[in-house]
Order: structure tokens, then sequence, then C-alpha cells
């Protein structure tokens, strides 16, 4: 491939495949040609649909055209600068930059701009999910989830999913999901932790509290993006118990709800945004920067902790992006994992 092609969105719903040549790098950097990369259905669509509030923080802060969408490549090393150790060549790389065919990292890490090398034990597809890992491990700490707690998780698309395994992994005994999609729900994993059920199909609180002995969840995490659920999600919280509910998505339209309610329940509202809850920096007393949690959902992938195979429903040559789009654009409840191919 003599040029570097890159996925751009150059308007409210309009995609592009743009020409560049190969980006030079320099002694310190590495030039890295990727093999595969995961398109963010939420993000992404929301950016390139703009289906927002006009005076929301998407509108004001995220959308911006043109813009190079995607945070989830995996390629390998090609080339190098002189001050780049020789066996770094080859070295498959997981990184958060746009979808495009080649880019440039520099060799040293540090916690804004990292990288991490993949284990040989975990595929090229399934690390591409890394940074969704890394999304939800924010939402993960901040809801201080305890052994035997149990939890809701409203929504399965590839955020709830990721909620619903990590949750388990936090000692969640009990992880409901729910979701209007019963294609969605069939993708948890097959493991008694998990209970999926279909909210079109029957009241979810009335649900919830039947599975908890009438007591509701100690955690809900919201990962739709429909601000309207907010008051249905709190009402599956333990009245009076210290529940919490975790925002682990960015609603895109504003809501209302009781406040009195969240008085009288005891419920905590946490914001639980990926940027602003990660520490900037890691530190002696907490060393969970975006970048070490990096390596930790790879190790996790390695050591087959975390399992995603079956998340990947459709595979795109990079070539074929904007028919991704398209594909997702008219119909993205049929989609999770959309794969974009950059190889020659």
């Amino acid at each position: 491939m003599k040029e570097n092609t890159k996925v751009v969105f150059t308007g409210i719903k309009q995609v592009q495949l743009q020409q560049e040549a190969i980006p030079a790098f320099g002694d310190d950097e590495l030039l890295v040609q990727n093999e595969v990369s995961l398109i963010s259905t939420g993000t992404e669509l929301t950016c390139l649909e703009a289906n927002v509030d006009p005076d929301s923080m998407w509108a004001t802060k995220s959308i911006k055209y043109p813009m190079n969408p995607g945070y989830s490549m995996v390629g390998k090393i090609v080339a190098a600068g002189k001050n780049v150790p020789a066996d770094y060549i080859g070295k498959r790389v997981m990184y958060a930059k746009g979808h495009a065919a080649y880019h440039v990292l520099p060799a040293q890490c540090d916690d804004k701009q990292y990288y991490a090398f993949i284990p040989n034990t975990v595929t090229s597809e399934d690390a591409t999910f890394t940074t969704i890992g890394i999304i939800v491990m924010a939402s993960i700490r901040a809801a201080k989830l305890r052994p035997g707690e149990a939890c809701v998780v409203f929504g399965a698309g590839l955020i709830g999913q990721f909620v619903a395994r990590l949750a388990k992994l936090a000692g969640a005994t009990t992880v409901m999901v729910t979701d209007v999609s019963d294609q969605r729900l069939a993708l948890l994993p097959k493991d008694p932790t998990f209970v999926p059920f279909n909210s079109a199909k029957g009241d979810p609180v009335a649900k919830i509290k039947e599975l908890t002995d009438g007591r509701g969840a100690d955690v809900v995490f919201e990962t739709t993006s429909i601000g309207e659920l907010l008051q249905q999600e709190m009402n599956c919280l333990a009245y009076a118990q210290a529940g919490r509910l975790i925002i682990t998505s960015s609603p895109k339209h504003k809501c209302m709800i009781d406040l009195d309610f969240v008085s009288r329940a005891a419920i905590t509202i946490i914001g639980a945004n990926n940027v602003s809850t990660h520490i900037a920096s890691a530190s002696k007393e907490n060393r969970w920067s975006c970048r070490n949690d990096q390596s930790y959902i790879l190790e996790l992938m390695a050591k087959k902790l975390l399992d995603v195979s079956g998340l990947v429903t459709h595979r795109f040559a990079g070539k074929d992006a904007d028919k991704a789009y398209e594909m997702l654009m008219k119909d993205r409840t049929q989609a999770m994992g959309v794969l974009l191919n950059w190889e020659e």
C-alpha cells in the first residue's frame, strides 16, 4: 500500500475515504501498518448522525467536522527511527487512534500517548476490543462493586457486554442484563452469573425485584445513551440501601428525574466518563490510568478471564468502510462488533 487510506466524516451522514502520503516518522517514533480496527457503533454513529440536542456536550464539544473517527486500532510495527530497539519491528500493538491504514506512534509511552504490545495468545481481532474494556473499567472502578452485590446492566450493546463481563470479575454474583433485542442478549456468556431478559416483553423493575427477592439491585449501569430511561433505572435500585447508578454512557438528550426520589432512596448517581474518571497519571496511591487499564484488559484476555469471542458480527475491508457505516445507519440493531480490515 503506497498511500495512507483514512476514514473521514466530512459532515452529517457523510463518510469519505481519503488518501494521504504514508506519514513520516522521526528518530524516536514507530510506523505502524494497521491490520484491523473496531468501529464504535455508539460514539462514532452519534458523531456521524449528530442526532443530539443542539446545546448538549455532544454538539458543543465532540462533534466537529472533518473528523477521523475511531479509537480501537491494531497494527504491526513495520519501521522505526534509529533510536528505537530493532526488535520492535514486527511486533503487534494496540492503540487508540482513528481508522486508517498507517499511523505514527512515539516509541516511548506516557499516560497521554500510549500503546501496548499484544500477547501472542491474543488475536488481533480480540485485541481491537481493548479500548472498550478501558472505557468500561472506568465505570467498574467508579461503582466500587463489593463481592456478593447484585447489579443490572441496561443495554446489551458492546459497552453493556463488557460491563457485564467485568462486573462479574469485580465480584458481582448476579449480573442482570436487559435490552430490547434477544439477539444481543444471546451474546452474553452462558454462565449462571448472567441473567438476561428482554425489557420489551415485561417490566424490568418488576423483574429485577423478583430476581432479588424484592430488594432491588445494588448497582445499575446505564449504557444505552437513552436519558429517558434514567428514572426507570433508579427504580431498580434497592430503596434506601445506598444504591448506585453509574452513567457509563453519554446520553444524547436531556431528561427529567425525580430528585426527591433520589434523596428518599439515598441513591448516588455517578458520572463515569472514561476521560474524566481515569486518573491523568499513575501514582503510588492509584496506578489505574488508561494506559495501565489497557495492559490489564489485554492480560485478562491472555489469561482467558475475559472472553470476547462471538462479539464480531460484521467484517469489512478498510476500503469499504463507507459501506460499513451505511449499513450501521440503516440498522445498527443487528450489529455488535464491526471490524475494518486494513491489510493489503
